[in-house]
């Protein structure tokens, strides 16, 4: 199921009413199975009608290892994922073999990294920290870049 089509985030009002949407979705909680193949199939899928952009990067979190279809290596064999980065969140607690999962099957591409959360209490912070380390070094805006001012 796709919550958000792709939008050019241009202001901040654009990511408000992005979050807000997002806000209002209702996890379904009729079956619970970890499909990382077909996830990472579909937004392999997703990513080819992406708008053109530097970095292509797709982000997994969860709390448990593959156990419902194929596992990730097939989606990478199978799927357009050439230009792709997949990192990945670690939910610690419910499986204890969730980190090395994610860190053998799961990451691909150039820089791609796990983060780690502490439970599902520690989440929040877990994404804050991957999220900028995601964005760590990256020009975002449109404004030309000036350099440092004077020292």
């Amino acid at each position: 199921m796709v919550v958000q089509d792709w939008v050019l985030l241009q202001s901040a009002g654009d990511i408000a009413a992005v979050a807000a949407r997002l806000r209002t979705v209702q996890r379904s909680y009729r079956r619970f199975p970890t499909a990382l193949g077909y996830a990472l199939g579909f937004g392999a899928t997703l990513m080819q009608e992406a708008p053109a952009c530097e970095r292509q990067v797709i982000d997994v979190s969860g709390d448990g290892i593959t156990n419902d279809g194929f596992w990730p290596g097939l989606a990478y064999k199978h799927f357009p994922f050439e230009r792709i980065t997949v990192n990945a969140l670690a939910v610690l607690g419910a499986d204890p073999s969730v980190v090395d999962h994610y860190e053998f099957e799961v990451l691909h591409g150039p820089g791609a990294f796990i983060e780690t959360a502490e439970g599902y209490e520690g989440f929040e912070r877990a994404m804050i920290r991957k999220l900028y380390r995601e964005v760590q070094n990256r020009i975002v805006g449109g404004l030309p870049y000036v350099g440092p001012g004077p020292g």
